[in-house]
């Protein structure tokens, strides 16, 4: 801040000196060299604003606003943003902590959830996910969930969309011995549930 603001004033004094000089040079008279000396720093003032916000916005995401220099229209400009920075880091933090209740939730559920998104990649799963379907809750994610369970019948089950109303039972060649139940249930924005129950017993 305080570079910048030598860096201005700098540059303001330097610019004031040439438009009083040219004006004592060609004899302009003194209301005109006050009234460009004015300019210059309304000038100057807007483009420091301007590259303070320029800054900002190159800054990473959740960088707070800067503050405006002095009294001016920038007071609102900056004032507005700060509002909507402290409004979107609140909306950020509740929806973590919808995220955080969501998981809370799904990992004491008895069945497996595996969340799928639009390229059916896994984007999250819960540990009796894991545990029903012998992936591993880090390793695997991002992988195409036709990639780890390579069943023709699973396949098959995914191609056709008219099977969600219905689950699938099968033994994977991942979990010998285990005999599982699997239902596809689309959410949102092209998103789908895979919904894990161990039937073995």
């Amino acid at each position: 801040m305080n570079d910048a603001r030598a860096a201005f004033f700098s540059s303001l004094l330097l610019l004031t000196l040439c438009v009083v000089a040219a004006g004592l040079v060609f004899g302009w008279p003194q209301a005109a060299i006050t009234a460009l000396c004015f300019c210059v720093y309304f000038l100057l003032r807007q483009m420091q604003e301007i590259g303070r916000l320029l800054d900002w916005a190159r800054q990473p995401l959740g960088t707070p606003p800067p503050v405006a220099l002095g009294d001016s229209v920038w007071d609102s400009v900056f004032g507005a943003l700060t509002r909507h920075h402290r409004e979107s880091m609140l909306e950020r933090h509740q929806l973590n902590l919808a995220l955080d209740r969501f998981r809370l939730a799904a990992e004491a559920l008895p069945d497996g959830v595996v969340i799928l998104d639009e390229e059916q990649q896994i984007e999250w799963m819960n540990r009796q996910a894991a545990l029903c379907l012998s992936l591993h809750a880090s390793a695997d994610l991002g992988g195409r969930i036709l990639h780890l369970l390579r069943e023709p019948e699973f396949q098959v089950y995914l191609a056709d969309p008219d099977n969600v109303d219905h689950a699938l039972s099968l033994s994977t060649t991942r979990s010998s011995g285990r005999f599982l139940q699997l239902q596809m249930t689309p959410f949102s924005a092209g998103r789908s549930l895979l919904l894990v129950r161990d039937t073995t017993q």
